[in-house]
């Protein structure tokens, strides 16, 4: 992420000055004083964040760390001014957790300035929070935005806010990576603002189809579903127009047809493949040039040790594997026994850690 120009001295003293003196900093010491920080710093700052939230961190927090300004609060006290004069300098912001009134309106005032946002990330337990959160927000050089929905009943999909995520989106010209996670929408269509993505993020229950234009998705990079009611005809397509995917993460899509499996196997730029409770149609050992395989399913097609040993003959750089069932514990055993035969040494912490393969196809 592009850092903003070296922030003013004095902008930098003014901030300081603002806040509490004994706030802690860490940049490999601790100072007492914010005035310390500034002659240390010599105006070094680059990036500029501010996260707020309202859990049960302390008051506040800042650090310093590779000319990255981090402050994090739950004081409304700190959103007022002179925040709102330094607004422009902010790169990210980060809100989670807060609904209650004392904090939100001061800021949505710092918010509607901050246009030199790339980095948006919203958490919040009320729809209304997050309605005005999305209304206020800057989204013309905005370059990553995560918005995550808290509040677990709120009655389905509602009309209104197809609009309205589509009115955001439509208005992020540079935009590269969106998660969407939890939010009461049905559908996703010919809203724009597609066309620059290259990592797409949906956990959402209430969507029951995916209706994007798939067209627009042809630069997505890195792909990851978490839901149960996305219509399979939508992963097909959607592995069918993607070429460019190399990260996919699928999860909780129990009848994953065949169709949608060899399009992944034909990803010619596939590197990171994530599977969790989809069906037993996953011929995982068809894949290749894989360097990270996570896998995990409810029941398994029954592969023989040539299989198994052909797909680590295929997949050279090869650096994460975890591939289990969780019933047929005599394949856990096959796998097992394939590792140790191939030469890796530590085979009790090979689940779930990253290992180096030797080559055995010479």
């Amino acid at each position: 992420m592009a850092g903003i120009e070296i922030l003013n001295h004095d902008v930098l003293r003014e901030i300081f000055s603002y806040l509490d003196i004994y706030d802690r900093v860490r940049m490999g010491l601790v100072c007492k004083k914010w005035h310390n920080v500034v002659e240390i710093m010599m105006g070094s700052i680059r990036k500029m964040c501010l996260h707020v939230t309202n859990d049960d961190k302390p008051g506040r927090f800042s650090q310093i760390h590779h000319n990255v300004l981090e402050i994090s609060t739950n004081n409304p006290r700190d959103l007022k001014k002179p925040w709102e004069k330094f607004a422009n300098n902010l790169n990210e912001i980060q809100i989670k957790y807060i609904s209650y009134k004392r904090m939100l309106p001061n800021f949505y005032k710092l918010l509607a300035k901050s246009t030199q946002l790339k980095y948006a990330q919203f958490m919040c337990l009320k729809l209304r929070s997050l309605r005005l959160l999305l209304e206020f927000l800057p989204t013309e050089n905005l370059e990553n935005l995560s918005i995550d929905l808290l509040e677990f009943d709120y009655g389905g999909a509602r009309p209104e806010w197809n609009h309205l995520i589509g009115n955001v989106l439509s208005k992020t010209p540079k935009l590269k990576a969106l998660e969407l996670n939890s939010l009461p929408i049905s559908k996703l269509s010919s809203i724009g603002g597609m066309e620059t993505l290259e990592a797409l993020f949906i956990q959402m229950k209430a969507l029951p189809r995916l209706n994007f234009d798939m067209n627009e998705l042809r630069n997505l990079k890195t792909l990851c579903l978490f839901c149960q009611e996305h219509s399979l005809a939508d992963i097909t397509e959607l592995m069918r127009k993607c070429r460019k995917l190399h990260n996919v993460r699928i999860s909780h899509m129990y009848k994953l047809p065949e169709d949608a499996m060899n399009e992944m196997i034909s990803l010619p730029n596939l590197r990171c493949l994530h599977l969790f409770m989809t069906s037993n149609t996953c011929d995982w050992h068809k894949f290749s040039n894989l360097e990270e395989i996570k896998i995990r399913n409810f029941q398994w097609l029954q592969m023989t040790r040539d299989q198994i040993i052909s797909f680590f003959q295929r997949s050279k750089n090869l650096k994460y594997f975890d591939v289990r069932s969780g019933r047929h514990y005599s394949f856990n055993r096959l796998v097992h026994q394939v590792i140790r035969e191939i030469g890796y040494k530590n085979n009790k912490d090979f689940w779930g850690t990253r290992i180096e393969f030797p080559d055995i196809s010479k």
